[in-house]
């Protein structure tokens, strides 16, 4: 491919968008040495309170108005929505994209394509400027899909037949998975153990929407305990969220079962690697990593929109179990112990349904196509 440079656009919601585009970015560079690479939130990098406030509108109407919430981001109209010509936004990514003259731009969140297509659809930027979609989770907001878009990256064929039924030209969309580090889906490490595995992510680079774990971990890991099931070897990831490491580090002695608390980690594929299982909020880029891994999930309450969407694909596939409250993590984890064979199946299931090698996959499609 010949070109000036690619631009890979984000948005700072949660940390998935950033990763998603900083391992296309990793394996684009991998790939095409020459080409220069630009990977960046373009309104948080000029506009540094804008990603905390944007969350934390973003929480409290999840909170104070969750159907609202969840209509707005299902059922939304498709076309003329104003999402797509903020003329003020607009002009602030155009200056920004003018600064790295850019004639391919990839996007992991809806909003940067959204804007790209105003752009485009005005005469503002080059028609010939191709503008490729990563959409990082497993189901469809409103705003999708885009306009003038040379191509989509999508993680499952579900996500494509229903970009299909909205319209989209089906040789535009490529099943490649989320992109994620290419270290996951290492071989799972065996155990002659009979222990169930037990890995909890409850924070990340970003606390984000992890804050609203804090509360049910403890009533989690509490409830374990009082059950005295010795059959469980726990590892709890806490991210960036030191106070929450140093009260569940007071819980360590009491356990029954062996419990590792772990704070902000770089090793994450290994992690997942050597448990049998995850319990986790259902974002979308975790649960890419998961499949990727080959493993089953215990998902957390979902809050509406996307993460209702990504729970609602791993039902499908029977790939998840229910985990909003202690009690029902309790029960899921009982079954997965008394349920050897059915755990199998899942990790099975689980492994067809990952993409090991998906920021390659979509790198290679972004410079061939």
């Amino acid at each position: 491919m010949s070109g000036k440079s690619i631009s890979i656009l984000y948005l700072s919601f949660g940390s998935g968008h950033q990763i998603a585009a900083e391992s296309l970015a990793d394996s684009l560079r991998s790939a095409a040495p020459d080409i220069p690479i630009i990977t960046e939130d373009p309104f948080s990098n000029s506009i540094a309170w804008l990603p905390s406030v944007l969350a934390g509108l973003q929480a409290a109407t999840i909170v104070l108005a969750p159907d609202l919430y969840e209509f707005a981001w299902r059922r939304a109209p498709t076309r003329n929505n104003p999402a797509r010509d903020p003329v003020l936004l607009q002009n602030f990514l155009l200056g920004q994209l003018g600064d790295h003259n850019s004639n391919v731009i990839v996007s992991t969140h809806v909003v940067p394509c959204a804007l790209v297509s105003g752009l485009k659809k005005s005469n503002r930027l080059s028609r010939s400027t191709r503008v490729f979609g990563v959409i990082t989770d497993y189901g469809l907001n409103s705003i999708w899909p885009v306009d003038h878009m040379d191509g989509y990256f999508v993680a499952h064929e579900e996500l494509r037949s229903a970009l299909v039924y909205r319209g989209v030209d089906p040789g535009t969309i490529h099943v490649t998975g989320i992109p994620i580090k290419p270290k996951f889906g290492l071989a799972p490490v065996t155990s002659s153990s009979h222990r169930l595995r037990v890995l909890m992510i409850v924070g990340g680079m970003r606390s984000g929407g992890y804050v609203m774990l804090q509360k049910y971990v403890m009533k989690v890991l509490n409830t374990l305990i009082a059950l005295n099931e010795p059959r469980l070897q726990i590892t709890v990831v806490t991210g960036n969220q030191t106070r929450l490491k140093q009260d569940l580090e007071r819980l360590v002695d009491r356990c029954p079962y062996e419990l590792e608390i772990k704070g902000y980690v770089n090793n994450m594929e290994a992690l997942m690697a050597v448990h049998d299982i995850l319990i986790t909020k259902p974002g979308g880029l975790t649960i890419a990593e998961a499949l990727a891994s080959g493993m089953p999930l215990i998902v957390s309450r979902p809050a509406p929109g996307v993460e209702s969407a990504n729970v609602d694909f791993l039902a499908r596939h029977g790939i998840a179990l229910r985990g909003e409250t202690a009690a029902d993590v309790v029960r899921a984890l009982q079954f997965c112990i008394e349920n050897p064979g059915v755990m199998r199946e899942m990790r099975s299931t689980a492994g067809r349904l990952g993409f090991p090698n998906s920021a390659e996959v979509v790198a290679d499609r972004i410079l061939n196509t």
